[in-house]
């Protein structure tokens, strides 16, 4: 119910002058009716007489009069209908309506007892009618299997048309009156393969219409069932292991690891299904997997990278993504390639030239097909820290069931009398047998010479640090270099080379007070240290002092040095010293004899 208030011009705090409206739908007509009723509140007063008055809805305009008996003599609000109309509009198709204006007017005098003029109006608002039907439930819908679609209509005597539509595919069911099911048969859900080459999945629509000629959409997923739609295989597919067939003397058998297969699938082994198209070929052999494009007028080829596994599987994959497999199983030989498991580099008694290598490794035994597995090679190459690698050298392993050894001497940058003692040496070791290699690199250090015993015939030497080198010649070589003399006397030890070189050492004594101050410093009596053990040539040498003792000091530079002598020498102390200081200074000096 709607009110609409209104006025009046006579006794106005006792009278109340309105419309009340009230609206009622008839949904299958798609119409309403209006009822506008004239209403009157009245308070402690009465009044009788003739009235009149009019009541206009949407512009039907309906006069009215007569007597009227309206009021009350008791202080109390008395409500009375003075009259009523009642109208029936029609909504527009869409069962919409604009607002619909209501006016009323109402002329009651009576002596002055009566409300007088009174006027009301306004505009109602009128509800739209539901006119569209909806679906009630909306299957998955699965090409080539029959779906239902139920709707809900408002009105039970309507008809209705369904259409299904996907892309360029379009289906269309008539529903009669009362019919709230429509059903796509399989034969017309089969035609939306056609609107989906690429996909698997996809959204139609769904369009309702009514008989009032309004519509309502939905979407429908519609779903391929995989496994009706995935390729189907006609033929079956080839292969060869291509790499090693020359050693099986079967292309049929793969070798574990290193073969690779070429698979073959003729033209026309797969076809696509349901509207799809057959895109690639994708092959697989254990972890190793290739693919290729698909090609209706000719084979298709794919090359399978060291394999190992025994089923060879090939997929036909096509445009929506769906494969379906064919496998063959191939005989499989389980090769493992050759191993050195140790090996090392030694040279006789740790510093001579020659070296020892050996070598411990292992290769395939079992027949490869019609092949029996040998060593085909072992070979190293040298490399000297700093240098270039060495062209390979051959040595002959012994193989014993399937156990590869070596331990015997190996040439070096000496040729047959081996490896530079001063040098390292990288070792890289290769064994090969009918079917792959490995690699292994060791080092070869530097030897390492303490003292060397020389005898050939006549001559003979010792050598420290280096072994004797009879073409240097001398009775003791250090570090490569012949002595010639060495001794000690009074002042001092000294040696010296073949080459010239001297060496000159001695320990002094120093001893004094420091009480004489040189800037924060205090420094002693400068002392002579003497001569050395034997007098240097030519240049003077090159001197070092070191101090050693319990105090601290440190020395001043050595002055008036000399062929026979290296000078004299002071200490500094940063303390006043008034005892004596006692410390051991300790002379080396390098120079020439000859």
């Amino acid at each position: 119910m709607a009110k609409i208030s209104g006025s009046v011009t006579q006794n106005t705090a006792k009278y109340r002058f309105y419309i009340n409206v009230y609206l009622s739908q008839n949904q299958s007509a798609n119409q309403t009716t209006i009822t506008a009723d004239m209403m009157l509140d009245s308070y402690y007063i009465r009044f009788q007489g003739n009235t009149s008055g009019h009541i206009s809805i949407a512009g039907d305009r309906q006069s009215y009069s007569g007597q009227k008996n309206v009021g009350s003599t008791t202080p109390q609000w008395i409500t009375t209908k003075l009259y009523s109309k009642t109208k029936t509009i029609t909504h527009n198709a869409d069962g919409s309506h604009p607002n619909v204006s209501i006016s009323a007017d109402f002329l009651a005098t009576s002596g002055g007892y009566g409300p007088g003029s009174c006027e009301a109006s306004g505009s109602v608002s009128i509800p739209r009618i539901p006119r569209q039907s909806s679906f009630a439930s909306i299957p998955t819908i699965t090409p080539g299997k029959q779906a239902v679609v139920t709707i809900s209509s408002p009105v039970s005597s309507w008809s209705h048309t369904l259409k299904l539509t996907l892309g360029s595919v379009s289906i269309t069911k008539s529903m009669g009156a009362g019919i709230k099911t429509a059903t796509f048969t399989s034969t017309e859900t089969e035609k939306l393969y056609a609107a989906m080459p690429a996909s698997n999945t996809a959204k139609a629509t769904l369009t309702l219409t009514n008989s009032a000629g309004l519509s309502s959409t939905a979407s429908a997923t519609v779903s391929i069932d995989v496994s009706v739609a995935s390729p189907v295989w006609s033929g079956t597919f080839s292969y060869q292991d291509i790499t090693n067939a020359g050693i099986t003397g079967d292309d049929q058998k793969i070798i574990a690891g290193i073969s690779d297969i070429r698979i073959t699938i003729p033209a026309g082994a797969a076809s696509a299904q349901k509207s799809a198209t057959l895109t690639k070929y994708i092959a697989s052999c254990g972890s190793v997997t290739g693919s290729a494009a698909y090609s209706a007028s000719g084979a298709v080829t794919i090359t399978l990278k060291d394999v190992s596994a025994a089923q060879i599987t090939v997929a036909a994959v096509d445009s929506r993504g769906n494969q379906r497999t064919v496998s063959k199983l191939a005989e499989v030989i389980q090769y493992t390639p050759p191993v050195i498991r140790t090996a090392s580099a030694r040279r006789v008694n740790g510093s001579t030239a020659e070296v020892i290598l050996s070598l411990d490794g292992t290769i395939y035994t079992e027949p490869i097909g019609q092949t029996t597995n040998v060593v085909q090679s072992l070979v190293y190459t040298y490399t000297p820290d700093g240098g270039e690698e060495s062209a390979p050298i051959s040595i002959v392993p012994t193989l014993s069931s399937g156990r590869v050894s070596f331990d015997a001497s190996i040439q070096g940058d000496l040729g047959t009398g081996g490896f530079t003692i001063k040098n390292s040496f990288a070792i890289k070791l290769t064994l090969t047998d009918k079917l792959t290699s490995t690699t292994l690199t060791i080092s070869l250090n530097s030897g390492i010479v303490l003292m060397d015993l020389y005898r050939q015939g006549d001559v003979y030497g010792v050598g420290i640090g280096e072994m004797y080198d009879p073409e240097i010649g001398g009775r003791l070589q250090v570090d490569g270099a012949a002595i010639v003399e060495f001794g000690e006397n009074g002042n001092g030890k000294y040696i010296r080379w073949a080459d010239g070189t001297q060496i000159c050492t001695k320990n002094f004594a120093y001893s004094s007070t420091a009480e004489d101050q040189e800037g924060a410093l205090y420094y002693g009596t400068r002392t002579s240290l003497g001569i050395y053990a034997a007098q240097f040539i030519g240049e003077l040498p090159q001197i070092s002092a070191t101090i050693y003792g319990l105090q601290s000091c440190f020395i001043d530079t050595l002055k008036s040095s000399s062929l026979e002598s290296p000078g004299t020498v002071n200490i500094y102390r940063t303390v006043k010293t008034t005892s004596k200081v006692n410390v051991t200074i300790s002379i080396i000096a390098i120079g020439r004899w000859k």
